[in-house]
């Protein structure tokens, strides 16, 4: 509904969805972790607890459903590439892959890599990353100090890979905040920015790492050749951008919306083609859409809880703060 409301442009209908969105995830409360049930919970009774003091009106009201059903379907539509994970040996073999090649560029690969594939996968790269890494320690029998220097090296590689996407991708949450709440503001104008430091981290990074990821690179295993369907997933890959790129010139939408459209759409439609039937692409896409519930709950009460506060702090109150001296600091 929120994907029909922002084609349509309608904040009424996104309204409605995120009221669904805060009904589903009520009726669903008990099945949250703890983390997300607080924070969902309190946000909603924060929220309602302005609206009936009368510091929160209607519109206020709207805008915070709207919020949380746009934070709450961007989410869930990027993690619809998950469910293609099962579908490609490359993933499932992801980490012979990344440490082919030279020792000296493992850890420049793994990040880009990493941050490449969280800009598609979002959260569900850390899964896919550290599922895969058990696995593959395990079919090695790698035990004791040499596991843990996998653990390390890889780990952090990546958690640092991930940390760049909201410097340079597209689809990362912070560039749809900011894209969303400052309309000025366009992905392309923080790109330079965001580059030159994702840059930076990945040197400084490479500095730090190359000795740990050399010490366990005898442990490799050589692959023949590319995994099958290499080629496959990354035309995939490279449709999802082309289609996000497409709508972006001819609807005029942000880029974050942009993949909110393209990644289910695509996702699904290559299910359906893959598998040859439709109601096995939606049963996966509803699998997953709950498999996200915790981290979906999280962003609509986020949402809720930002729309809520900024209703009742003076729009001035960090004004003269901000101007001041001590502004560059924030």
């Amino acid at each position: 509904m929120e994907l029909v409301a922002i084609c349509l442009q309608s904040k009424a209908l996104s309204s409605a969805a995120g009221l669904l969105f805060v009904l589903v995830f009520l009726v669903g409360a008990f099945g949250l972790q703890a983390y997300a049930r607080t924070l969902f919970l309190l946000s909603l009774a924060f929220s309602i607890g302005l609206f009936v003091a009368g510091n929160l009106g209607v519109d206020g009201a709207l805008d915070a459903l709207s919020d949380a059903a746009f934070y709450s379907a961007f989410l869930g539509s990027l993690g619809m590439m998950q469910c293609l994970v099962r579908r490609f040996e490359v993933l499932r073999r992801i980490h012979d892959v990344l440490l082919g090649g030279r020792v000296s560029l493992l850890y420049p690969k793994y990040a880009a890599v990493s941050c490449g594939m969280a800009s598609v996968l979002s959260f569900g790269m850390m899964s896919l990353l550290c599922g895969t890494l058990a696995d593959s320690l395990k079919e090695r029998g790698i035990e004791g100090l040499a596991r843990l220097q996998w653990l390390r090296s890889v780990l952090i590689s990546a958690l640092r890979g991930f940390a760049l996407v909201p410097l340079v991708a597209p689809t990362s949450v912070a560039v749809a905040i900011l894209t969303r709440e400052l309309p000025q503001l366009s992905w392309s104008s923080l790109l330079p920015f965001g580059f030159i430091a994702a840059l930076l981290m990945i040197v400084i990074g490479w500095v730090l790492e190359r000795q740990r990821f050399r010490e366990i690179s005898g442990e490799r295993v050589a692959l023949d050749g590319w995994p099958e369907g290499t080629a496959r997933l990354v035309f995939l890959v490279l449709v999802v951008f082309v289609c996000m790129g497409l709508l972006v010139v001819l609807i005029d939408v942000k880029v974050s919306v942009a993949a909110m459209l393209a990644v289910p759409a695509v996702t699904l439609i290559y299910i359906v083609v893959h598998e040859r039937s439709p109601g096995i692409a939606f049963k996966e896409g509803a699998e997953q859409l709950a498999a996200m519930s915790n981290e979906m709950s999280i962003f609509a009460g986020s949402a809720m809880l930002g729309v809520s506060v900024a209703n009742v702090v003076p729009a001035d109150l960090f004004g003269d703060f901000v101007v001041s001296g001590w502004g560059s600091y924030l």
